[in-house]
């Protein structure tokens, strides 16, 4: 008998991060995502013009991570993480989604 979570589990899943010039914390981020046992996963990250290392640590993640990279959007904090969400939701072809901040872990 298939259960709830094991039937959850086969569905497509859209992580959605954002990230600006959190490179400290971006490969534990994106380590404890694709460590799930998701059987359909997409993982898109958002990067509002990072200085730090942030994009030399997502080039090591290209083949496994959809990123988009941006200049500073430079409205607002808030504005600049709701356009990041807004813009890999735009990406995203899971039937579920779930948000996560880059210097966050699952």
């Amino acid at each position: 008998m298939v259960t709830m979570v094991e039937d959850l589990m086969k569905k497509k899943f859209s992580v959605l991060i954002n990230n600006y010039n959190y490179g400290k914390y971006l490969e534990d981020c994106l380590d404890s995502v694709l460590s799930q046992g998701f059987e359909d996963l997409e993982v898109i990250i958002y990067d509002d013009g990072s200085t730090d290392s942030s994009r030399k640590i997502l080039e090591r993640y290209k083949n496994r991570v959809i990123s988009i990279l941006a200049e500073n959007y430079g409205s607002s904090p808030n504005k600049n993480q709701a356009n990041g969400i807004y813009q890999a939701f735009l990406r995203s072809t899971g039937e579920w989604i779930l948000l996560l901040d880059s210097d966050d872990i699952f």
